[in-house]
């Protein structure tokens, strides 16, 4: 009852049409009605009576169902000759890829087992179809999307995001798909390796021009249904010096090709970066065929552009959320050391005093040396408890802690614009109305 009392209306809503859907049917309404009597005896042997005279062919969900069932119980049992079937080379690639301790892992079971090699299973997953074989912004790339789609039968609109990730200054040498020297920023064409001498040649000439790479952009792109999992179309190495402009150049390469592929893109994501943030604002201002989607509400300063791609449809750039609220909690430590609120000032002693009321629910680490690529604090400080501990007494009684003014202002404002961003369940109307109460 209580977890029904404070459920979101949309959840129950939406279940309960789910529910009153199935039991439109017969068998469904009668196995319904001996599980609300919690008899679940009763609810299988009417199953088992229905499987038995075929009412069950068009029930392909409750058929798995028992398959699994009885796979289980056979399973489970002690007098069978043969145990559970299954492909040798993917159970090892699971166990090698399974998390950050996965290397840990699979040394204690080759200790135990005779396993093939990690450098075989690189190999095997890189030969795999599923692999990225090319990892410059390709045509062929983007295609793997839309065979992914078309075998699912999705018709609908891709979501694009791309972020640079640090990587470490490393030059080497392969032989995949000819000699080269990988790592630099350069073309591939200018890091050919065609005999032994030339390895130092290149290296030396990479060192020189200072083009090693220092970050990776990884391109990715998300068909927005469950349990499909984003797929990397490009890893360009970069310097860290890539503007908006390249960026900008790179999203309209991206859609020229999704529109030979009549795959429609609804969306370009980023992170907080000052170069995406530009190129965002390049990509809302860039003139085509169709004319853009506007949006204006001149009173409160809110003027939206969305450009309309002619074959792809519109694109609406949206920044991330959870960046967004990684930002907000790194300013005050890392940031703008003072924040003046009015007659109220923000710095990081009043984040320390927050953590010291012990009412707030954030760690010591989240206030003295924090990771600033950690979402855990953000997560814990933009928290309604963390901003119940900046008051104190109770309703209708209930004041600002004095000294907290400032950091409550902070966490109530900001909060509530993360919210927007994250919340899954927020109303369209509290989504408008908490960003104009952050304007």
């Amino acid at each position: 009852m209580a977890r029904h009392k404070y459920s979101a209306k949309i959840l129950v809503g939406t279940d309960a049409r789910k529910l009153h859907a199935l039991l439109q049917d017969p068998l469904v309404f009668s196995a319904f009605k001996e599980l609300e009597k919690d008899d679940a005896t009763a609810c299988f042997m009417q199953l088992f009576d229905a499987s038995r005279s075929g009412k069950l062919k068009n029930h392909e969900t409750v058929i798995d169902l028992c398959k699994v069932v009885a796979e289980m119980l056979a399973r489970e049992g002690t007098d069978m000759k043969y145990g559970m079937r299954y492909r040798y080379l993917n159970f090892m690639i699971l166990m090698r890829s399974y998390g950050g301790n996965s290397a840990r892992q699979y040394a204690l079971l080759s200790g135990a087992l005779p396993c093939p090699s990690a450098r075989h299973l690189r190999s095997l997953v890189a030969k795999s179809e599923d692999a990225l074989q090319n990892p410059q912004l390709t045509f062929e790339n983007l295609a793997r999307v839309k065979r992914l789609a078309d075998s699912i039968k999705y018709t609908g609109p891709a979501a694009v995001a791309g972020d640079c990730t640090k990587v470490r200054k490393r030059l080497a040498y392969s032989n995949d798909f000819g000699g080269h020297i990988l790592g630099s920023v350069l073309p591939l064409q200018e890091c050919i390796v065609t005999d032994r001498d030339d390895i130092d040649q290149v290296m030396e000439k990479i060192q020189k021009a200072k083009c090693e790479a220092s970050q990776v952009r990884a391109i990715l792109v998300k068909i927005p249904l469950p349990q499909i999992p984003p797929l990397v179309i490009a890893l360009l190495p970069t310097d860290g010096t890539d503007n908006a402009a390249k960026i900008v150049e790179q999203h309209l390469l991206l859609l020229k090709m999704a529109a030979q592929l009549e795959l429609p893109v609804i969306s370009f994501a980023a992170d907080g970066a000052a170069s995406e943030l530009a190129a965002q604002n390049l990509m809302d201002n860039q003139e085509t065929p169709c004319p853009p989607m506007t949006y204006d509400y001149p009173l409160y300063g809110i003027h939206l552009r969305a450009p309309v791609m002619e074959k792809t449809g519109p694109v609406v750039s949206i920044t991330d959320g959870f960046h967004g609220r990684k930002t907000g909690r790194n300013q005050p430590q890392y940031g703008t050391k003072t924040q003046s609120m009015g007659s109220e000032v923000l710095v990081n002693e009043n984040l320390v005093q927050l953590y010291e009321t012990g009412e707030s629910g954030i760690l010591h680490s989240d206030v003295h040396n924090t990771d600033k690529q950690d979402d855990g604090p953000a997560r814990r400080i933009f928290h309604h408890q963390a901003l119940l501990a900046c008051t104190t007494g109770d309703e209708p009684e209930m004041m600002i802690r004095h000294g907290f003014g400032g950091l409550f202002v902070y966490l109530f404002v900001l909060g509530n614009l993360f919210d927007t961003w994250i919340n899954r369940t927020m109303t369209v109307q509290n989504r408008i109305l908490a960003v104009l109460r952050g304007r």
